[in-house]
């Protein structure tokens, strides 16, 4: 199985540049709504995100939410996930070992067998489609 590669979003912050716009800010923390319109994904889910323990974030003194900035990558890699078919109980059991910047880690064997098993509850799930299918169509 060839690795996950996730890493669009963690370029673009690396380079100071997201959605063709210089990030001049690079240090200062973000709040939900900055996080939000950077990733394209709605503060409902981030906090979704959050709740699940994917996306950690501070609490400033006014309650507000505070994220860093790696956490645009994160995200990014969450969605790659999650459109990927895994539950976000494997979401967290993966993103380890797809944030991590060694790239012999993203091949990691708990990524391997995760995966893996993934892959054949999806095979089994479509034989279950197909099966649906050719009963339907008969009728």
């Amino acid at each position: 199985m060839p690795p996950v590669v996730v890493g669009v979003a963690r370029e673009a912050t690396v380079r100071g540049v997201i959605n063709g716009k210089v990030n001049v800010k690079a240090a200062t923390p973000l709040r939900i709504g900055e996080l939000a319109q950077l990733t394209g994904v709605s503060r409902r889910a981030l906090r979704h995100y959050e709740r699940q323990g994917l996306l950690p974030a501070r609490r400033g003194d006014n309650g507000y939410r505070h994220f860093d900035r790696d956490a645009v990558a994160r995200v990014g890699a969450i969605r790659e996930l999650l459109a990927m078919g895994l539950p976000t109980r494997l979401v967290r059991e993966v993103l380890p070992c797809v944030l991590d910047a060694d790239p012999a880690r993203l091949r990691c064997p708990e990524l391997r067998s995760i995966l893996h098993d993934e892959l054949a509850r999806l095979d089994a799930r479509a034989a279950e489609i197909d099966d649906a299918r050719r009963r339907i169509e008969t009728l």
